[in-house]
């Protein structure tokens, strides 16, 4: 091709580009891209001294967070909303690489919302017990307890913790008793590293 076909060609797929920017989306592959964020979802929830806090949720685009990723989506929306680092890893290995405030005997989250252990901006492991994930050991070569996690924002008014998490390619934002209701259960509540923030 000569010089003018290749501007021409330049110019055409920077239009394209700049166009798909401008409308939000991108198709690839047959494949609805996000490409730039959605607004943030306004979350009412109380803090551990029963304050009503309005947090806004980040529903990051695609190409921050793909689909089935939660771990990246807690881990960021961590720093978004409550300004708190966590070390990156999949779900089963943030034990590793963050501290492990308490295990959750019999998924009792609500004991640690009750007693303030669990505090805003903390990270809760649940297990699902239907994961394809569960299947392989975890990076350090043991059984997996959780293949999901979900950042936890508060208390609802009737005082039931309340999570964001990806699921799927969704953003949700529900009580603890929705995800059991569905089968999930919180198995170990995480926090930053101490020297991380």
């Amino acid at each position: 091709m000569g010089k003018t076909t290749w501007n021409t060609v330049n110019k055409f797929l920077s239009v394209g580009l700049i166009a798909s920017a401008l409308l939000g989306s991108i198709k690839i592959a047959g494949k609805k891209t996000d490409l730039l964020d959605s607004a943030p979802l306004q979350v009412k929830a109380l803090d551990n001294t029963g304050n009503e806090l309005v947090y806004n949720v980040p529903t990051y685009n695609s190409f921050k967070i793909p689909p089935y990723n939660c771990s990246r989506y807690a881990r960021m929306a961590a720093q978004d909303v409550f300004g708190v680092n966590y070390s990156p890893g999949n779900a089963w290995d943030l034990k590793y690489e963050n501290d492990v405030i308490s295990e959750v005997e019999g998924g009792n989250l609500e004991k640690f919302a009750e007693t303030r252990v669990l505090e805003p901006g903390m990270i809760v492991g649940i297990f699902n017990p239907q994961s394809k994930y569960l299947q392989e050991p975890d990076k350090n070569g043991n059984p997996r307890k959780y293949t999901h996690i979900a950042l936890y924002l508060g208390q609802d008014p009737e005082g039931k913790p309340l999570l964001v998490h990806q699921y799927g390619s969704n953003i949700r934002v529900e009580t603890y008793d929705s995800l059991r209701k569905k089968g999930l259960e919180a198995r170990e509540i995480l926090a930053p590293r101490k020297n991380s923030l």
